[in-house]
């Protein structure tokens, strides 16, 4: 028996690549944690093609979401709005942050890191 999302006290999901994205968007599990994360306005991270499983929740309908070019046209297709960004670059569309890729993870955890109510200043250091 699965326990209820309800009595979980899960405060946010984080959606990476690593997964195989367009294989993990026909996971129903999955997908139910999504939308219930969405339903409820918990903090939701998605990156590079980790949009797939936003998308295919349906729950990226209106709002602003990047992530690897190529996912474009899905993210369209389900009602978002794609935000071109570079490859270091990562968006905030409320509680929901979303990045182009691998390279963007610094300004993306640090968005991330925002919506869950931490402050951070990015320095990076060459040595």
């Amino acid at each position: 028996m699965r326990p209820s999302l309800r009595k979980t006290g899960l405060a946010l999901v984080t959606v990476l690549e690593e997964g195989r994205p367009s294989i993990c968007r026909l996971d129903r599990r999955l997908i139910e944690i999504v939308r219930s994360f969405a339903a409820q306005d918990k903090p939701i991270a998605a990156i590079c093609h980790a949009v797939q499983i936003l998308a295919a929740a349906d729950v990226i309908r209106g709002r602003r979401v990047s992530g690897y070019a190529a996912c474009a046209p899905e993210v369209r297709l389900a009602g978002g709005d794609y935000v071109e960004t570079s490859p270091e670059g990562a968006i905030r569309d409320g509680n929901l942050v979303t990045g182009f890729a691998w390279s963007a993870h610094p300004q993306f955890l640090a968005l991330f890191l925002e919506v869950l109510g931490a402050r951070v200043s990015l320095q990076l250091s060459v040595y």
